[in-house]
């Protein structure tokens, strides 16, 4: 699942995200946006791009601030190693 402008997005959101730019909530919603916009085949959206999405919704919900942008960070590390590949 190939997708380098939406990588190339992802890098931009986690380093806005990173430097302060943008807060949890902003990252959330331009994240699902993202990843909603990955080209796919079928009506449902991968397994794999819908648990990008959920786990950056757990974040949100479960982790203490002090460690949100890290673990938002994180998940969008692994949602361009995605689309990268």
């Amino acid at each position: 699942m190939r997708d380098e402008t939406t990588a190339r997005h992802l890098v931009q959101l986690r380093d806005v995200l990173r430097g302060g730019e943008l807060d949890l909530d902003g990252f959330y919603l331009a994240f699902e946006a993202a990843i909603h916009a990955v080209p796919y085949e079928g009506r449902q959206l991968p397994r794999e791009l819908n648990e990008l999405i959920n786990r950056v919704e757990l974040v949100r919900f479960t982790q203490r601030p002090e460690h949100q942008v890290d673990a938002a960070a994180q998940i969008a590390d692994d949602a361009i190693r995605l689309l990268s590949r």
